[in-house]
């Protein structure tokens, strides 16, 4: 474990963010991170250590760890996967958060009525915008964009321009769903 820890104080990242302490009163500004890291490859955090990767430690590591939890039940929705680690470095006390990548996306931060979604930019939480939502979606639904079904019939659809680009570049031809090679 010492190892691993030693590996993520190298650097916040995309999977990475230090705090120095845990912030009760105003929980959104590591929530968001929570949300992020389960909407994207998952990710740690680090309450106790400092922007510069200088571990400061934690004064109540017992309340500390149970805040995060109860926290993470109630603000953010749906419930997500989590491990949580008291470590001791440097003779200090340190909560390892690790969050596992979502797959229930979107995940969301909820804080009065409201339900906001993050995700990881580089080193930063930001708001989710509407096109990666959907993105997550359909994630969530384990679907891609090209699995999606639509009312269109293929046979009301004409495909003259794409058959004429498509034997200009191949000198193939479509016919009926099939290639055919032209007579040489």
């Amino acid at each position: 474990m010492k190892t691993e820890l030693k590996k993520l104080l190298t650097a916040e990242s995309t999977d990475v963010d230090f705090k120095v302490s845990l912030e009760k009163a105003k929980p959104k500004s590591w929530l968001k991170t929570v949300v992020a890291f389960a909407n994207g490859i998952g990710g740690s955090i680090l309450f106790g250590v400092d922007d510069d990767r200088q571990i400061i430690g934690l004064d109540h590591v017992q309340a500390d760890a149970e805040k995060i939890s109860n926290l993470i039940k109630t603000k953010v929705d749906p419930l997500i996967m989590f491990s949580l680690k008291p470590v001791t470095m440097e003779n200090k006390d340190i909560l390892v958060l690790e969050i596992a990548a979502g797959k229930m996306t979107p995940y969301y931060y909820v804080n009065e009525g409201t339900r906001t979604a993050y995700v990881r930019i580089g080193n930063e939480s930001v708001v989710a915008p509407a096109y990666i939502i959907h993105e997550l979606m359909l994630k969530g639904q384990r679907l891609s964009f090209d699995a999606l079904s639509t009312n269109e019939k293929f046979s009301d659809a004409s495909f003259t321009l794409f058959k004429s680009n498509f034997y200009k570049a191949t000198g193939k031809r479509i016919e009926a769903g099939k290639i055919t090679y032209p007579l040489e």
